[in-house]
């Protein structure tokens, strides 16, 4: 276990029947959850453990992280294009050229896929965003193709340096190997393993997977 990945049996601070109890717990995998993870701690001044995956050179890229959110609610765009600079300047604080460019197009398929498409165009054009449709033969009736232009995008070099990060401000990792992770009620996160128990005093759910693991129909 190196000390720059920043395994949580590294951290110590010890309460109740815990080894080490943390002010929050951040599960996810995804650059978001890293960088909310790093901000809770940098910023905040939280003690915080980040349960997921996270970055490693072993793994596959599955995602490409877009500035770039499939919605239609204003509210959504709101938040997007207000949180772009503070996020800049994050990332320009972590490694140099982490943030691209890239001119995405999305494929809609079907009658109902094609509407929430118009009503998504109507919501960009309210913020001085242009989406246009793209032609694509290879698409039959009623399918259609709709490009954007400059979307900002992660670079590949952005998971390592990120993680590299997280490392220097000790932001402490659980992995799936490390052991069981559970969330009770009042929302105090249990961790058991090899290395001990740990926990976490709230729960932090940020990515896709993480929610439909760890939250309850109920």
């Amino acid at each position: 276990m190196s000390k720059t990945e920043g395994r949580i049996a590294a951290a110590g601070k010890r309460q109740g029947g815990a080894q080490t109890a943390f002010d929050v717990a951040v599960f996810g995998s995804s650059a978001a959850a890293m960088l909310l993870a790093g901000l809770l701690r940098t910023a905040h001044g939280k003690s915080v453990v980040l349960v997921g995956e996270g970055w490693s050179s072993w793994l596959l890229p599955r995602r490409f992280d877009l500035a770039l959110p499939v919605a239609t609610r204003p509210e959504t765009w709101r938040l997007l294009k207000a949180g772009i600079g503070e996020t800049r300047k994050l990332l320009g604080g972590i490694g140099r050229n982490l943030i691209g460019r890239v001119d995405p197009v999305l494929v809609a398929e079907r009658p109902a896929t094609l509407e929430a498409i118009a009503h998504m165009k109507a919501t960009l054009l309210g913020f001085g965003l242009a989406m246009e449709r793209v032609a694509d033969r290879t698409l039959a009736e009623p399918a259609a193709a709709f490009g954007l232009r400059d979307v900002a995008m992660l670079e590949p070099a952005a998971a390592p340096a990120i993680a590299a990060w997280l490392a220097q401000h000790e932001v402490r990792s659980w992995r799936a190997a490390d052991g069981a992770v559970s969330i009770r009620r009042n929302g105090l996160v249990q961790m058991t393993g090899d290395a001990g128990s740990f926990e976490a005093e709230r729960a932090v759910l940020v990515d896709d997977a993480a929610l439909l693991e760890h939250l309850s129909p109920e």
